[in-house]
């Protein structure tokens, strides 16, 4: 699951990074524009090294479709096409897989409130009604990720958008509320975490 909201991630960043087009043809990469192509393993110890890690496809700078490769027992190809809506903005995918894979995720929807992204729901081959994964944004930031009524992350942000705090929350043992960890980082780093493009 992580792996495909990193993808998500890329496909937003390059989505703002690249030279926007009012037309709907193809439009070749603008001189400087620099497009993800494919990432590969370079990890000495890693037995797959050399092995492609992901793959990508654009129509012009636009990102279309994006390969995870998963290597283990089976090797499974997830591939995901993307889709946009009439202002280019990234609306979801399509997810398809070539190995046996439990319950993977399906589909994605993207929300939006103006520009900015307000919801990312992911759904399942065994529920395509109801999401699996729902992470909430405001503000550009994460605000909640949650696993059906398995987990749910919650992140707290200071007055500067800097992330400082993350509650978890198990519900899997029928304990009233759930069991909480908490995770404060306030002060670690005074940089934007990375939680306002990708969450880890």
């Amino acid at each position: 699951m992580k792996p495909f909201i990193l993808i998500l991630g890329i496909a937003g960043l390059l989505f703002t990074a690249c030279k926007k087009n009012d037309t709907n043809k193809p439009n070749p990469p603008a001189t400087g524009t620099i497009l993800l192509k494919k990432i590969i393993t370079t990890s000495p110890s890693d037995p797959f090294k050399g092995r492609p890690a992901a793959e990508f496809n654009y129509n012009g700078t636009t990102l279309h479709q994006a390969t995870i490769y998963n290597y283990g027992l089976y090797v499974d190809e997830e591939t995901h096409t993307f889709s946009y809506d009439n202002q280019k903005h990234l609306t979801g995918s399509v997810i398809s897989h070539t190995g046996p894979v439990s319950n993977p995720s399906v589909r994605s929807v993207i929300s939006y409130t103006g520009n900015d992204v307000s919801n990312i729901k992911l759904y399942s081959k065994e529920d395509y009604l109801n999401a699996d994964i729902n992470i909430t944004y405001q503000n550009g930031n994460i605000a909640e990720w949650s696993d059906g009524n398995k987990f749910k992350t919650d992140y707290d942000y200071d007055t500067n958008g800097n992330s400082y705090k993350e509650v978890f929350t198990d519900y899997r043992n029928l304990t009233p509320g759930g069991i909480k960890a908490s995770y404060d980082y306030q002060g670690f780093d005074t940089k934007i975490g990375v939680n306002t493009a990708i969450p880890f």
